[in-house]
């Protein structure tokens, strides 16, 4: 944005108003003009201003100079003047105490200025270079408090515990999606409270490492991606998914009955992207972090609408404590502190950054990487997991072998068998367990493993309609005739035949056309028959659309209508 110059400025000004800014600055009115080339004056003349004022500077300058009027008002006013008028500064004088917004304008700190998108409040160029560094949002205690940090739950170790759960079907959800109180116990960690729960399955399912599945959450194949990654990445993956999970902190925490005007994803990532840069790693009083975002930076988690603008909320700033306060405090006190980038002390009183939450935000390095040591295969077909942090192998491990303790797990026969009747080939289990060693498997213990695998007998299950006629002739005049078309059928015995369920509607509606009593007895008719479904392969056949799922639809379709077509 174009600013006016600080000369042009104080040129503009009446010979009162001239008047009142000398006094705020204590100097003759005929040294006004000076003022404007002095910047050691501009310096001392501010660091003589209330901690509340120079609060509002500090946040200005952390905006390049450049605030919303209603912005400003709202967090530094009343302007109790009229800007229209010739002399807005002289006309303050007669109010006493000054608002901080008020002071700033006498002084010439800030200066009102209009343009085609709304008002502003800006500090010239001229009186912000000469205010030397920006000073830091949040104090830091002199000397330094010995804090002793709370114990931190490991997310990685809830993500394996529950992972284990989802892959027993032991991860239940309950209305509106919320995850079973009971599946606290079956985790078996102490500290994780139910909103810690609810807000993980949240952010797993954005992250798309977990997926509804009927009543419950199930794992997904990016779930092995997302564990077989150093753990700040999986930090940042999470952060990453708790961005843009779609829950509401408000409901979670019963912060308030009524939830505020608040973009709460707006909240987070400034939150994470620009909160987390100004807290120190140092300890800090919470009451002094309250405090110091109240004054100085109130506005973080209300965003300017689509045009650009700062609208003043109802009630706000006097809200602030009760609604954007608690918001802020809860996101520090929950969702950062559970992902390990800022750290509490045990009595919940001093607050820092961490070295995960400097490099989240860009002002630490890059962490180093702990590589996991690989799991280690005996001659007895016992696993022993070397590294307990190798969340990977503890995964993979729980889907081919048995558990003995928390470090060894044990391949037999029976637990062979079981994953393979699961889904696995036996390619796949031998791939499994080649990924967690720390060396290729045996050649005598892979021929076992596939002697096992070949000994599972295999079972078809598949749904079938049974059609049932009062005698042997009536079931042949029924094959025979021409009216009924019988698609592809199994006989069962002389009066009775199964069909596939997908052409029952079709069949019993033919059977009725050539003149049968149909008693249908607990059959679920399918809501398309061959014409309809034909139909509706045509339909997307000519919608060429690169989407996967269409041409999966449509292949599916092309199957069903396969298996429902009569008999050669």
């Amino acid at each position: 944005m174009n600013t006016p110059s600080l000369a042009s400025l104080v040129e503009s000004l009446s010979m009162s108003d001239r008047a009142a800014m000398a006094v705020a600055h204590y100097i003759d009115e005929r040294d006004i003009e000076n003022l404007v080339h002095d910047s050691t004056r501009w310096s001392r003349s501010v660091a003589h201003l209330p901690q509340s004022v120079q609060a509002v500077i500090a946040r200005m300058r952390r905006s390049a100079g450049v605030l919303p009027a209603p912005l400003v008002d709202a967090m530094a006013g009343p302007l109790r003047t009229s800007l229209e008028s010739i002399s807005p500064r002289a006309f303050l004088t007669i109010h006493h105490p000054l608002t901080p917004l008020e002071q700033l304008f006498v002084s010439g700190v800030v200066w009102p200025h209009t343009t085609s998108s709304g008002r502003y409040w800006i500090i010239p160029k001229e009186v912000e270079e000469s205010l030397g560094d920006v000073p830091p949002l949040f104090e830091v205690e002199q000397p330094q408090p010995a804090c002793t940090p709370a114990q931190a739950i490991s997310l990685d170790d809830v993500l394996v515990g529950a992972t284990m759960l989802a892959l027993d079907g032991r991860l239940p959800l309950q209305q509106h999606g919320r995850i079973a109180h009971v599946v606290l116990n079956r985790l078996g960690q102490e500290g994780i409270s139910h909103t810690m729960l609810q807000w993980m399955s949240s952010c797993w399912l954005a992250a798309g490492i977990f997926r509804v599945d009927t009543n419950g959450l199930a794992p997904t194949p990016r779930l092995m991606e997302w564990l077989a990654m150093a753990p700040h990445e999986r930090t940042q993956e999470m952060a990453r998914a708790w961005l843009q999970a779609a829950w509401n902190e408000w409901d979670m925490a019963n912060l308030k009955k009524r939830p505020p005007a608040v973009d709460v994803r707006y909240a987070r990532r400034m939150l994470v992207h620009a909160l987390l840069s100004h807290l120190p790693e140092e300890w800090c009083a919470w009451d002094a972090v309250h405090m110091s975002l109240r004054s100085g930076w109130p506005d973080m988690v209300r965003p300017t609408n689509q045009q650009g603008k700062w609208q003043t909320p109802a009630g706000w700033p006097h809200t602030w404590m009760e609604e954007d306060g608690r918001l802020v405090e809860f996101m520090l006190r929950g969702p950062a502190c559970w992902l390990g980038i800022v750290a509490w002390d045990e009595l919940g009183v001093y607050v820092r950054r961490t070295a995960l939450g400097g490099w989240l935000a860009g002002v630490n390095p890059t962490p180093t990487p702990h590589i996991p040591q690989p799991a280690r295969l005996e001659a007895d077909g016992s696993v022993v997991l070397v590294d307990t942090t190798n969340y990977y192998a503890r995964v993979q491990l729980y889907r081919i072998a048995d558990w003995r303790d928390t470090l060894t797990a044990h391949i037999t026969p029976n637990r062979v068998r079981q994953a393979i009747a699961g889904g696995l080939s036996s390619t796949t289990y031998l791939d499994i367990l080649q990924s967690v060693l720390d060396g290729p498997i045996p050649t005598a213990f892979a021929s076992k493993i596939r002697a096992w695998a070949d000994d599972v007998s295999h079972v078809s299950v598949e749904s079938m309609v049974l059609i049932t006629a009062s005698s042997a002739e009536v079931m042949m005049d029924i094959i025979h005739d021409r009216h009924v078309a019988l698609p592809t059928y199994q006989r069962v015995n002389d009066t009775t035949l199964a069909i596939a369920p997908n052409v029952a509607a079709t069949v019993i509606r033919r059977l009725r056309q050539a003149g049968y009593v149909v008693d249908v007895l607990g059959v679920k008719v399918p809501q398309f028959d061959d014409g309809e479904l034909a139909l509706l392969e045509h339909m997307l056949r000519t919608l060429h659309s690169p989407d996967e799922k269409v041409r999966q639809i449509q292949a599916k379709i092309a199957q069903i209508r396969r298996k429902g077509q009569p008999n050669g």
